[in-house]
């Protein structure tokens, strides 16, 4: 059986960096976001949504999830970019060997398949079900390391934001307000999620935290910690990737971490604003170390 990892966490915390890393220098393969369960007021139809609505008014088999797979109605990258490169038959093998066709062995399935595609020893994906529902992923696979990331959440707000304004430019001043402070009560309720299950897990042998601008500081350790974690090998490529993600800058550094991505936040949000997220997200701020963390 497959090794599994999981990145969790709120969005914006350089997931995408990190499974970058993963992907291209090591035996493991984490899948983009498959977004199996989500919250209602996200507004986005997960894929537990549309099983169960096939469960509701007809009997659940394999052929009627593959058609709804390959039906391009699945929201997230990965039924975007990454289903099409699946082998099919693969899939559609590992889903006839559940013995009960479950959330848990449907969501094991679509990841499993992916890594076996590429033939990669380990298998993963980066935010399967939302940070709100990351207990549950752990209760269905108690063996899965689970890699959680966290940011300083005014720099997560500034990224969220920023990946708004391109959607924004046709829309006026009070529907901009609304979003923004929709964002504001989205990352308050994500990041309070994210902190009790750190806290409920931190002492886990299979659960890690990696702070964001630990990464960013420290790549060598912050990398060796991860690998070590996961028991895969380090390799000196991992610290100078290409630039691929840039959520709410240009730049023209073609390869490496980029350490400015550290202060911009502070360039972007209102400081009313940022001592506002301060002030509601003090005792998670303390609790991920974000009070004394020095960043030059």
């Amino acid at each position: 059986m497959k090794r599994l990892a999981f990145i969790v966490g709120v969005a914006r915390t350089g997931s995408q960096l990190i499974r970058y890393i993963l992907n291209e220098w090591s035996p493991l393969y984490i899948c983009d976001e498959i977004h199996y369960i989500l919250p209602w007021w996200t507004f986005k139809k997960d894929v537990k949504s549309h099983v169960d609505s096939i469960k509701k008014h007809h009997s659940l088999d394999v052929n009627k999830l593959l058609k709804l797979f390959y039906s391009g109605k699945m929201y997230g990258n990965f039924w975007k970019d990454e289903l099409p490169e699946i082998d099919r038959k693969v899939l559609e093998k590992l889903l006839r060997g559940c013995s009960v066709l479950t959330d848990k062995c449907i969501l094991k399935s679509l990841i499993l398949s992916k890594s076996l595609s590429l033939n990669k020893e380990i298998a993963g994906a980066k935010f399967p079900v939302n940070i709100t529902y990351a207990e549950k992923l752990v209760n269905w696979f108690p063996e899965a390391k689970i890699l959680h990331l966290v940011r300083d959440p005014r720099a997560i707000y500034a990224s969220m934001v920023k990946k708004d304004v391109k959607k924004m430019k046709n829309k006026g001043n009070f529907k901009k307000a609304i979003i923004y402070y929709y964002r504001l009560l989205y990352l308050i309720q994500q990041y309070k999620s994210a902190a009790s299950f750190h806290k409920k897990h931190k002492s886990d042998a299979n659960y890690l935290l990696i702070r964001y601008e630990d990464l960013i500081i420290n790549p060598n350790h912050t990398l060796k910690k991860i690998c070590d974690f996961l028991g895969i090998n380090f390799v000196e490529e991992m610290v100078n990737p290409p630039v691929i993600d840039s959520s709410y800058a240009q730049t023209k550094k073609k390869r490496g971490i980029d350490k400015n991505a550290l202060w911009r936040w502070k360039k972007t949000v209102p400081p009313i604003v940022s001592g506002l997220i301060s002030i509601v997200l003090r005792k998670e701020m303390n609790l991920f170390g974000y009070q004394e963390l020095k960043i030059e």
